[in-house]
């Protein structure tokens, strides 16, 4: 689904609080529900959507209604969208419930930012889950006639400074009325591309369009297919090739497509990438790495020559500098290996020692009849 975050608009908002449930409590903490929706400047609102509109760009992940479910949101949005804007705030009240019902004990309370918003031309329902957050403000002011800062601590401030805590769905409206509900989530709170499950599955009840899996397996496979376009430039293939492999196989718990490109790739080089991977449906944002699908290709690189001549290298020879493969004038390739020749195999005898394991073996007498 190929949105333009860059187009959101935000008509109206509105704020619930949501207190954490503690396990076998029987008077938990009331919900407290607007009653209206929130009073918003026009730097607020400004704000709200630059903040919003870069986040679904950088992190949104596409998701889709799940089947079987027991939450109740997708319908409560589906109706919406498909509704009377008018039924907003109680649509709002009937969502700040829906997630007290989620609540098991271990997740924490906050506060729900539902906002009405539209992206070109079409109606779109924001559903915010953040937390309460603190700070200090210094203010410039007078004492007995003397200037001074005021300090004043804050605990109700939302969005303050870098550490962000909240995790936001966005759902479109759907032009069929047999489609399932679609969107887009993202979760500033949980490392890397992964999005929580209580929020997820849960609350909004939905799972990732596509499955972690796959991606990583298109991601593979696309990269490869514009890897090999290189023919007449063997060092850049076996050079970009090493560089798909070690990012696949990094510590790193997501992959990012435009991180890859600018990391990795030359400069020149990198548009194109980006253009074909795109059309491979290979998401411009980052999404979880797993690499179920992918792990058995990933232990060997594969030359084939024209004269049948094959040469297999793992990716740590060139790494380790074992390994080098140039380019000639003349249109051929050349790969050189500089290391200790531990065996050569013949096919047709069945195989002949180094001599360097027949001398090894003649001076501790283990080669002797």
């Amino acid at each position: 689904m190929g949105i333009d975050f860059g187009l959101l608009k935000i008509r109206e908002v509105i704020v619930h609080e949501v207190p954490k449930v503690f396990k076998r409590d029987p008077n938990p903490a009331p919900l407290r529900l607007s009653e209206v929706s929130s009073p918003l400047t026009p730097e607020v609102l400004k704000n709200l959507q630059v903040k919003f509109r870069g986040d679904l760009a950088h992190s949104g992940r596409e998701i889709v209604e799940d089947s079987p479910r027991s939450s109740k949101v997708p319908d409560i949005v589906r109706d919406y969208l498909d509704g009377d804007e008018s039924d907003f705030v109680s649509v709002s009240q009937d969502l700040a419930e829906a997630l007290r019902s989620s609540q098991d004990g271990a997740n924490s309370g906050g506060l729900l930012l539902i906002a009405s918003a539209s992206i070109s031309g079409s109606r779109a329902l924001l559903i915010v889950k953040l937390a309460n957050e603190n700070g200090m403000r210094a203010t410039f002011d007078s004492v007995d006639g003397k200037d001074t800062f005021q300090v004043t601590y804050l605990n109700d401030l939302l969005f303050a400074g870098k550490a962000q805590v909240y995790k936001a769905g966005l759902f479109l409206q759907s032009q069929d009325d047999e489609q399932l509900l679609e969107g887009f989530v993202s979760d500033k709170q949980t490392p890397g591309s992964r999005i929580a499950g209580f929020f997820l599955h849960d609350y909004l009840g939905c799972r990732p369009k596509e499955q972690p899996e796959e991606l990583t397996l298109r991601f593979f496979e696309s990269s490869g297919k514009w890897i090999d376009s290189f023919t007449t430039s063997s060092e850049k293939q076996t050079r970009y090739t090493v560089a798909l492999l070690s990012e696949l196989q990094s510590n790193r718990g997501s992959i990012s497509m435009r991180g890859f490109a600018n990391s990795h790739l030359d400069e020149e080089d990198r548009d194109a990438y980006v253009h074909l991977m795109s059309e491979s449906g290979v998401p411009k944002t980052p999404f979880e790495k797993d690499l179920y699908l992918v792990e058995s290709k990933l232990a060997k690189i594969q030359y084939t020559f024209d004269s049948g001549t094959v040469v297999i290298v793992p990716p740590s020879a060139f790494t380790e500098g074992i390994v080098h493969v140039a380019d000639d004038d003349d249109g051929l390739s050349r790969i050189e290996v500089i290391d200790h020749l531990k065996e050569l195999k013949s096919r047709g005898s069945g195989g002949r020692r180094s001599s360097k394991l027949r001398d090894q073996e003649s001076s501790d007498g283990s080669g002797s009849e």
